[in-house]
């Protein structure tokens, strides 16, 4: 619940509440994270909501989802990165390996390790192992 209290300059962004991805084929796209990444996102009966939600200790719950586009997207669309916090970076490139995928690139620096990719439409994923 908002704190009513709070004043306007102290107002701030405090955590991602979810990801929403707007698809072509949500239903194809929602089969390659399960595939290739092993999320298993939960599907509306119809098809037009396809979700996992991240629960975590200390905060509320992020959601992802994958939602049918009202029309169709065009394919330079991608200005954003998702995130993934993956526990063990090495296996999961293995992991990846396995269903023919690889990653474009990966570094470490002081905040941990990274690896990029994009997925079936196209939208870039970054994967973050911290320190």
């Amino acid at each position: 619940m908002p704190n009513k209290t709070a004043k306007p300059t102290q107002a701030k962004v405090e955590d991602i509440g979810g990801v929403f991805i707007y698809a072509n084929d949500a239903k194809a796209l929602t089969q390659w994270y399960k595939d290739k990444l092993g999320m298993e996102l939960s599907s509306s009966d119809d098809g037009s909501n396809n979700w996992l939600v991240f629960d975590r200790k200390d905060a509320p719950p992020s959601v992802f989802a994958i939602k049918p586009a009202k029309a169709k997207l065009p394919a330079g669309r991608n200005q954003f990165v998702i995130n993934f916090r993956i526990n063990d970076l090495e296996s999961f490139i293995k992991r990846l390996e396995s269903k023919g995928l690889a990653l474009d690139r990966t570094e470490a620096d002081d905040y941990g390790r990274f690896g990029w990719m994009k997925d079936l439409e196209g939208n870039s994923l970054e994967f973050w192992q911290p320190k």
